[in-house]
């Protein structure tokens, strides 16, 4: 049965806490001995004792567990579409594990994480700092990290040291404002068109200007998806680029996967570039 007890080092005469885990088997709450007096250590085995009755008991071994460590398991396990999973490698290799990935898992606290926060918002000399955007993504990789190490079975650490909504807060704060969109009006439109590299994909751009659909929504329609007799095209296969491989992956919500309106310009130039109904893809 679970336990905990307090016993005294022969030699220092310092006390330490045991404790008996689910299996029988006994281990160490302290060593070498850390507690000066029966007292001290007395008040750790009531908490253990406690903690146990309620199921909320936590292996402090689990939080010494290096957060590089965690996180390729974190990493291994995640499920998630391949191009979140790629975005979320990328935060994590570059931004987090540089930052926290040689602290222990219960050794981080909720004041590293917003002073690290501030670094990713902070603008270098250039004054190009990253948008609150950007911080907050980086940010959620990390809370993300330190969720799964709480809702781990047994459980790894006993709180998540990195706060939400504060945390999204400073970054708006500390971060330049997005930039607004901007539509460009047809004289515009027709500049960008004449000044295109020689070889560039003119119908793609055209496409893009006047649907606004993404890069890889316009570069992922199929013939089945355009209709021109209906002057509409459906989004149900955008293409990704991960890795230096493009692949096509279905709209992350039911809201991407919708149909757009074909303005007269781009579907007389879809009719001129697709082929016809009967031939392939």
């Amino acid at each position: 049965m679970p336990g905990a007890w307090a016993e005294q080092d022969k030699r220092s005469g310092r006390w330490r806490v045991r404790w008996r885990d689910e299996t029988g088997a006994k281990r160490y709450w302290s060593d070498p001995p850390s507690f000066p007096s029966r007292a001290a250590a007395q008040a750790v085995v009531d908490a253990i004792r406690t903690d146990q009755r309620r199921g909320a008991f936590i292996d402090p071994a689990g939080g010494q567990v290096l957060v590089s460590e965690w996180a390729a398991v974190w990493e291994a396990d995640r499920l998630a579409r391949r191009s979140t999973r790629a975005g979320e490698h990328s935060r994590l290799h570059r931004h987090v594990l540089p930052a926290f990935g040689h602290l222990p898992l219960a050794g981080v606290r909720k004041g590293q994480v917003e002073a690290w926060v501030r670094r990713l918002a902070a603008k270098p000399p250039d004054g190009q700092g990253r948008g609150a955007e950007s911080v907050r993504s980086c940010f959620a990789v990390l809370r993300m990290l330190f969720e799964a190490a709480v809702e781990e079975d047994p459980p790894l650490i006993a709180r998540n040291p990195c706060s939400k909504g504060p945390v999204g807060k400073l970054a708006e704060r500390l971060c330049d404002p997005p930039r607004e969109p901007v539509a460009l009006d047809v004289a515009q439109a027709q500049g960008l068109l004449a000044a295109l590299p020689a070889g560039t994909p003119r119908v793609l751009v055209l496409t893009l200007l006047g649907t606004g659909l993404r890069w890889g929504e316009a570069a992922g329609l199929r013939r089945a998806d355009v209709d021109l007799l209906r002057r509409e095209a459906r989004v149900t296969l955008p293409l990704h680029e991960v890795g230096g491989k493009v692949y096509a992956e279905g709209p992350k919500t039911r809201a991407g996967r919708r149909v757009v309106p074909l303005p007269a310009a781009v579907a007389g130039a879809l009719a001129r570039y697709l082929p016809t109904a009967g031939d392939a893809e």
